[in-house]
């Protein structure tokens, strides 16, 4: 009798500590996905990133990923924002292309046909807004150089100081003269856009 009485205690116990874990288990999914759901919506909603993005996709392809934050069929996500489907489609393969999006699919065993199920990449989105930041920055370092050694100027080009001297001061091509150019202001200027987009690129950091 103790023997059984034991063994019920035992597995009373073992059966309650089971439920604790599992509903530990789904309190941590719960917040690990508003976590998720939160960084999602904080990267769409992000006025730098989405600007990046219409200069590569137009409107409609970025009005997807809101809808994108677990795995969805392209047909829902057509039914959700009104589009037809070959649109949501070719909006998916295109955010794919550049890795901003991930597919899985799945087999139907008597069709035969794919099932595709879709879904945000956040951490991708924001490299590629960084990357492209990183791109403008370097464009502009290279303007920079370019003023500061190829500083004298005619009607249609720049000029070092030797290959002016050498041409005497004349343009072979539009025959103007060719005359030092103060860009000072100019790099001022540059400077100033590359302070902007690296805060730009460090407030996108602290979200990724």
């Amino acid at each position: 009798m103790k023997n059984k009485f034991f063994n019920s205690r035992y597995l009373i116990s073992i059966s309650k500590m089971s439920k604790k874990s599992t509903t530990k288990n789904s309190a941590n999914i719960a917040t690990e996905k508003k976590k998720e759901e939160s960084k999602f919506s904080k990267i769409y909603k992000n006025k730098e990133v989405r600007e990046i993005l219409l200069k590569f996709f137009e409107e409609e392809c970025i009005d997807l990923l809101p809808e994108l934050t677990d795995y969805v069929k392209d047909e829902i996500l057509a039914n959700r924002k009104n589009l037809k489907a070959p649109i949501v489609r070719k909006c998916l393969n295109l955010l794919h292309g550049y890795g901003l999006v991930e597919y899985m699919k799945i087999k139907n065993k008597q069709s035969g046909w794919y099932t595709y199920y879709w879904k945000m990449r956040p951490e991708k989105i924001i490299e590629f807004a960084i990357n492209y930041i990183d791109k403008e920055i370097n464009e502009m370092d290279q303007k920079i150089n370019e003023i500061r050694t190829h500083n004298y100027i005619c009607g249609c080009k720049r000029w070092t100081y030797k290959e002016a001297l050498e041409l005497d001061f004349i343009c072979p091509e539009c025959k103007k003269i060719i005359t030092e150019e103060k860009g000072e202001e100019k790099i001022r200027e540059l400077e100033a856009e590359k302070e902007i987009l690296k805060k730009k690129k460090e407030s996108l950091k602290i979200i990724k």
